[in-house]
Order: C-alpha cells, then structure tokens, then sequence
C-alpha cells in the first residue's frame, strides 16, 4: 500500500520535505506507512500517516465511518472518494476540559480523512503547527487510494 504513496503525495500533504520514518508490511487486514518533516534539531515538525484496513464485511465499514461522523463533530461529508468519506480538518485532538493551555498549545492542528471502499477502510491523517492548511492535497490522496483498492 506504501508503495501507493509518493514521496510527491507525502511533500504535498505536509508542505515541506518528507521523510518516509515508518511501515508496517502489508498483511490481509492491514497496512500503514508513517512519513515525517523534521527541523535542523532532528524534531519532528510535521507528519502524514496513511493506514488502509480491511474490515470482515462491507456492513461493517459502513457502521464504522457513521461512529465517526459522529464523534469527529463538524466533519465534512466528502463526494466522489470510494463508497463513503468524511474531512475532518484544522482541528487539534481532544485532550480533555481540564488540560492546561500550555498542554493544548503543544499539539498539533490535524487534518483527516477517513474513506470507505467496499470493506476497505482508508484513515489519512496529518498533524502539523502552523496556520491551517487547504485540504485539497489531502482529498486527492484519499481519492487515489480509494480507486487503487
């Protein structure tokens, strides 16, 4: 599946020079490949993670990605990538009412798009600091998994 994803798709995605840091090998259920932008001081400032899962049924891919329009509040229903498909952008993730702001400003702004194809199931998620990034880099990857599975 990796091999789907361009060094281009990865650079695209976080707007600066990728690094390909992680992959899990293919197996039937699963696959995930992990790509990261570092600073001079070797932290890491940016990522894109691709995953594709293979669910047991059609059914079951269709129940997953309506839970997640409903948890992912303010998802975007998203047309013409596989069956089913949601973006869910410039959001940071949930740390909880208590948090110190401190706590929240160390997190990263993310951007997700989750896709269903068949019983395929398509998560492509960047996180990155910065002002809030256009999305159509984003979609265009989940489009092009989705027609290669």
């Amino acid at each position: 599946m990796c091999s789907l994803v361009s060094q281009a798709d990865a650079e695209s995605n976080l707007a600066a020079p990728a690094k390909l840091s992680e992959h899990e090998p293919d197996d039937k259920q699963s696959s995930s490949c992990h790509f990261n932008n570092v600073d001079e001081a070797g932290l890491k400032v940016s990522g894109l993670m691709v995953e594709i899962h293979t669910d047991e049924d059609v059914n079951e891919a269709k129940q997953e990605i309506a839970l997640d329009k409903k948890i992912r509040n303010g998802a975007e229903t998203l047309s013409g990538i596989g069956d089913d498909a949601l973006l869910w952008a410039n959001k940071q993730p949930s740390v909880g009412v208590d948090a110190p702001g401190a706590t929240v400003a160390m997190l990263p702004d993310q951007q997700i798009v989750i896709a269903i194809k068949g019983a395929k199931r398509i998560e492509i998620e960047t996180d990155y600091f910065g002002k809030p990034r256009p999305t159509d880099s984003l979609k265009a990857l989940a489009k092009k998994l989705a027609e290669h599975l």
